[in-house]
């Protein structure tokens, strides 16, 4: 059974709208990224300590536009207390992967074990699997699919979908999800059945 209650739909919608926002200051790859939205890479790492809540998941956002160089403040921001900052920056460094999640692992199984947030826990597992970290991580998203509350439920689903191929393992349960919330279903849930789609279309793509 799961315990841990998950943010409310308001919080994953403010959280996508937050992801969607950041104004880019230039075009060139985030390996050579100076500014996002006139501010650097350490006035950013700065604001993930305002006192302003918006000002901060902001802060966490943008920082994902500096590409690598942003994985010692996104690692530490795992250790927020505000979950949605440690969700943010758990599902950032999963983006990331590469050496930045592999180096930010052993605070990512910590999170994905004991955070008392089950939406900081799913993002986590993302991270871990985008690691190479597949086997209970991954379990853990399958899981998720079933969770009562759709935010968290879809959530899982777009994830798993974010792993890729290396995510073929989830593709039973997806189907079975996709079973019962086919967009068209009665009684199903067509936020969720679309989002099952996209994850069954890229986990079986040969395309990296």
């Amino acid at each position: 059974m799961l315990r841990h209650q998950p943010p409310t739909l308001m919080s994953f919608a403010l959280t996508f709208v937050f992801s969607c926002s950041v104004e880019m200051s230039t075009v060139h790859s985030a390996e050579t990224v100076e500014r996002v939205a006139g501010r650097t890479l350490s006035e950013y790492s700065e604001l993930l300590q305002s006192p302003k809540r918006e000002v901060r998941l902001r802060a966490a956002r943008s920082l994902t536009r500096f590409g690598h160089r942003a994985a010692d403040p996104l690692t530490a921001t795992l250790s927020h207390t505000d979950p949605g900052m440690r969700y943010i920056a758990a599902e950032a460094l999963g983006d990331l992967a590469g050496k930045s999640v592999k180096a930010a692992a052993k605070k990512l199984r910590e999170v994905q074990e004991q955070d008392p947030m089950h939406s900081v826990r799913l993002a986590a597992s993302y991270a871990l699997c985008r690691a190479g970290e597949l086997k209970d991580p991954l379990q853990f998203m399958i899981k998720t699919l079933d969770y009562p509350e759709r935010g968290m439920a879809c959530s899982a689903a777009f994830l798993i979908g974010q792993i890729g191929p290396p995510a073929i393992a989830a593709k039973e349960a997806l189907e079975e999800t996709l079973k019962a919330n086919r967009p068209g279903t009665k009684g199903g849930d067509y936020h969720l059945g679309g989002e099952v789609i996209n994850a069954l279309r890229k986990i079986t793509s040969d395309k990296k």
